[in-house]
């Protein structure tokens, strides 16, 4: 999926009224910023685990897959960054913190329990 059509399909689940009438509108903008940036960023890691975040978060809001399986999914990705984050230079460790890790956090927490 192209890179800003990923980003609308999230947006557009995103603007469902739950979230709109909400706080987690506030979550929702966040997560979205993350998601531009890790799309946008020239790490392959990071790309690949905002797509991840972006189809789990597109997957639950179809009712294709449960918030439970989407928590266990998005876990072992922030695992899998974690690691790659204690192997990785200082400049792209941060990275990754800073975006790939807390995305995943959004995802597998308000956005999953958002989306019923």
């Amino acid at each position: 999926m192209l890179m800003s059509t990923l980003i609308n399909a999230v947006g557009q689940a995103l603007a469902s009224p739950q979230f709109q009438k909400s706080a987690l509108k506030i979550v929702a903008d966040e997560f979205l910023g993350l998601l531009r940036q890790g799309l946008n960023d020239r790490e392959t890691f990071i790309n690949t685990s905002a797509e991840i975040a972006a189809q789990a978060v597109l997957d639950r809001s179809q009712g294709l897959i449960s918030e439970e399986d989407m928590a266990a999914l998005l876990n072992k990705q922030k695992t899998i960054a974690q690691i790659h984050a204690n192997s990785s230079e200082i400049a792209l460790r941060t990275r990754i913190q800073s975006i790939t890790m807390r995305l995943l956090d959004l995802a597998a927490s308000a956005i999953a329990c958002g989306l019923k």
